[in-house]
């Protein structure tokens, strides 16, 4: 059996692991919820810039049917279509319109989600360590008292 001074120093490490679960377990709590939220809000980008591009591809269909726009004598079905639209989608997305700022926040969403996840993974790293610490602490406070 250990001495008494022995024991009592594990059971200052173990106050001290203790101490750290609170807080490394609030860590992962509000990680976890900005990861949520900003997944959600990278979401509402995206359903805001496929609108936006909607409209104006709907906006050129209407055109295109009075043989006026950029899509105007190109069948639907050939690849100079698709081609024609990536190009009227990548002028809207440079000149400023809704397309253009909807793009842009989509974008810097893209990387605050990048960073919520980041955060979420390194703050539940940390709690499973905390967790680790204190379960072997607990075997070793047991092992000690028999």
């Amino acid at each position: 059996m250990l001495d008494t001074r022995l024991i009592e120093l594990h059971i200052q490490d173990a106050q001290g692991i203790l101490d750290q679960l609170p807080a490394a377990a609030a860590r992962l709590g509000a990680a976890i919820e900005d990861d949520i939220m900003t997944k959600r809000q990278l979401s509402e980008a995206n359903k805001a810039l496929a609108s936006a591009e909607a409209e104006v591809v709907m906006e050129a269909e209407y055109a295109s049917q009075d043989k006026a726009g950029p899509l105007a004598g190109i069948a639907k079905t050939s690849k100079a279509y698709g081609y024609a639209l990536d190009t009227l989608l990548t002028k809207e997305r440079a000149n400023g319109s809704a397309i253009g700022y909807a793009a842009k926040e989509l974008r810097r969403l893209e990387a605050v989600a990048d960073n919520a996840a980041i955060e979420r993974e390194q703050a539940t790293v940390q709690f499973s360590a905390v967790r680790h610490a204190a379960d072997l602490m607990a075997a070793i406070l047991k092992a000690a008292s028999i």
